[in-house]
């Protein structure tokens, strides 16, 4: 199972993926649909702030490639973010 935001310079779409057998497809979509119903509720302290320290731990793993600082190059300047944002 995964997720990803794709950000756009007019709004952008949330994409959710997962595997499951046929027979499970049913209790799988359920179970997804539960869980964003429950995420758009909000997140417990503890849930942002396992986030926000895998967030600040990995983010210096984003820059390790010319071409991962390319990409951030470039959707800054697609975004418009200042020259400092980082």
């Amino acid at each position: 199972m995964g997720s990803r935001n794709y950000e756009r310079s007019r709004g952008g779409f949330f994409v959710v993926s997962m595997g499951t057998r046929p027979e499970n497809v049913r209790r799988a979509v359920d179970s997804l649909r539960a869980e964003l119903a429950r995420i758009t509720t909000g997140v417990t302290d503890t849930e942002l702030a396992d986030a926000q320290a895998y967030l600040t731990g990995s983010f210096p793993l984003r820059f390790t490639t010319y071409g991962r600082l390319a990409r951030f190059w470039t959707r800054s300047t697609f975004y418009g973010w200042p020259d400092d944002y980082l």
